[in-house]
């Protein structure tokens, strides 16, 4: 009943599907009919559980369209309206429709959590961010799922700050934590490692808002035991590679760059192909003030990358000439970074990426004396 295609967002020749998609973070899902129109949008990761919910209800859907059996009033009408907005960057008219689903449903409905979520990103998208964290305060402890709570949290608290209102934001600070707080004291069976990892990083952010260092960092410490011991269990290579991310990032943040290091120096050595660990390692070395090394890992990294994930990788290479006192080798590198920002069109296009690395070409000729 479905055909399931993969596609690699870096990659040019998947430009066009990205022209008639949003694809705002990685992974996303999206369930299309024949006709290309959107029948189902999961912004994010998923539990085996919610994403066949997820898959379930696009197809329940398609058939009630199809037959044209669907209410005007019902919540999945309005939700499947919502993901179609949603799709095509309509994000003010997506958040109404959001809005009306929720308004629609009843308290049980499967779905309403996924309605819910999909209205604060809509609301933040559209820089409607007082409307965001009411509708988010008001429905924070509705929120059910494996990494829906914690994004849900995430973007309530993001619209809070950007009120730049100390009592709401306060007030938002409160509730999140002592939400996630609940949350995290014993995690629903769904919840896999990176959804709990996920969940305390939030939980640490609010504690860094509102000044508790040594709670905050017990956050990250019960997060990065969650990916350790995920890690442990996994078999593959691959498999544990999936935690590098977090498990580096929380490393840094903990001052334990070395556990960092001799991680990220063995997964190289196990997945040559992936330009993932060399870019990670670069960081770490970074870190520890082994710019050389890091120089030399971010170019094993470009080699691999592609698009826009090669482009930052660039960025990263030249601030490091630069460091190193090489403005020549930094402008070479800044001028293939502007040329790949230039080649993005359509929605792949970042003006703003393009303005800055044009600035930094600007500034590294500037030192040659061009």
């Amino acid at each position: 009943r479905m055909v399931f295609v993969e596609l690699d967002t870096d990659r040019d020749e998947n430009a066009g599907f990205q022209e008639k998609y949003a694809v705002e973070v990685l992974p996303s899902f999206f369930v299309l009919d024949a006709s290309g129109a959107v029948l189902g949008m999961w912004p994010g990761s998923a539990s085996v559980g919610e994403m066949r919910g997820f898959l379930d209800g696009s197809l329940e859907a398609h058939e009630a369209l199809s037959s044209d059996s669907l209410p005007k009033d019902s919540p999945l009408k309005a939700l499947v309206e919502a993901r179609a907005l949603h799709a095509a960057s309509k994000h003010r008219e997506a958040a109404k429709q959001y809005g009306l689903a929720v308004e629609r449903a009843p308290k049980d409905w499967p779905r309403r959590s996924e309605a819910l979520k999909g209205w604060v990103r809509s609301l933040a998208r559209a820089g409607m961010a007082s409307e965001c964290v009411h509708v988010g305060l008001d429905h924070l402890d509705e929120v059910v799922g494996a990494s829906i709570p914690a994004d849900y949290a995430n973007q309530v608290l993001a619209c809070a700050q950007g009120l730049k209102s100390h009592p709401t934001l306060q007030e938002t600070i409160r509730k999140v934590e002592a939400h996630l707080s609940d949350l995290l004291a014993e995690p629903p069976e769904v919840m896999s490692p990176d959804d709990v990892a996920d969940a305390h990083n939030i939980l640490a952010y609010a504690r860094e808002l509102k000044g508790d260092k040594q709670g905050a960092k017990a956050s990250i410490e019960a997060g990065l035991k969650a990916l350790e011991a995920a890690a442990e269990k996994a078999d593959e290579p691959e498999i544990q590679a999936t935690y590098d991310y977090g498990r580096a990032k929380a490393y840094l943040e903990l001052g334990r760059p070395k556990e960092a290091l001799k991680m990220l120096e063995a997964r190289e050595k196990q997945i040559p192909g992936s330009a993932e660990p060399p870019a990670r390692l670069s960081q770490v070395y970074v870190a520890l003030g082994r710019n050389q090394d890091a120089l030399a890992a971010t170019t094993r990294a470009v080699k691999l990358a592609h698009g826009p994930r090669k482009l930052m990788y660039l960025e990263r290479k030249s601030k490091l000439e630069l460091k190193l006192g090489d403005a020549k080798a930094a402008v070479a590198t800044l001028e293939e970074e502007v040329k790949g920002w230039q080649a993005l069109t359509g929605k792949r296009a970042r003006p703003k990426s393009l303005e800055d690395a044009e600035a930094r070409l600007r500034k590294a000729k500037a030192k040659l004396g061009r």
